[in-house]
């Protein structure tokens, strides 16, 4: 029987994810279901190094590897918020994650090599980073049904963070890895709403 792409087999993602784990030394019971702990175990593995980003980058493409033509399907909201134990921000929170690292190793992967001392810094001890953030949160708490939109605003406030966090190195190159890391986390909701550009 051929396996169709446009729908996720549950035993493929949840034996992927634990392979994943497994490369990386986190727990074997990370995944969508408790996906803030997962981003957080990504962040702190991460921050040890480019080395660690490296492998980071490996078990991501092992990751999309062995979920192959089901990887878009697995990896989304409509699938995760149909999966037992999973809440929607759980499962908002595990897509963006895989989006954010789908990014760093490809598109801004040179740029997250070469910044990475001043870019780990600016999500961790940046105000203009949090203010974005935070400025984000609330907005969707008032105007949910303007979600895209503030997607839009939120990107162009973390470009100015990350250029601003990395004024010494390029600060236009970090201003659009910030910029795009956090647009590309929604294209799948919002499709192309907005683009990063360097300047």
């Amino acid at each position: 029987q051929t396996e169709n792409p446009s729908v996720c087999m549950t035993t493929n993602l949840k034996r992927c994810q634990s392979e994943f784990d497994t490369i990386l030394g986190f727990d074997t019971t990370l995944d969508w279901t408790n996906s803030f702990d997962l981003t957080q175990a990504i962040n702190n593995y991460a921050d040890d190094g480019i080395t660690n980003i490296l492998n980071l980058c490996y078990a991501r493409s092992y990751f999309y590897q062995c979920l192959g033509a089901q990887y878009a399907s697995c990896v989304s909201l409509y699938n995760l918020l149909d999966q037992d134990g999973s809440t929607a921000s759980q499962a908002y929170n595990y897509v963006q994650t895989f989006h954010s690292l789908d990014f760093l190793c490809n598109a801004g992967f040179e740029e997250a090599l070469n910044q990475y001392q001043c870019m780990k810094y600016v999500p961790k001890g940046s105000p203009d980073y949090d203010a974005c953030v935070n400025n984000f949160s609330t907005k969707l708490g008032q105007q949910p049904q303007q979600f895209c939109s503030h997607v839009n605003e939120t990107s162009l406030c973390i470009q100015n963070a990350y250029s601003k966090g990395c004024q010494a190195t390029d600060p236009r190159g970090a201003g659009w890895f910030g910029c795009e890391n956090f647009r590309q986390s929604f294209e799948e909701t919002c499709g192309e709403t907005s683009r990063c550009f360097v300047h």
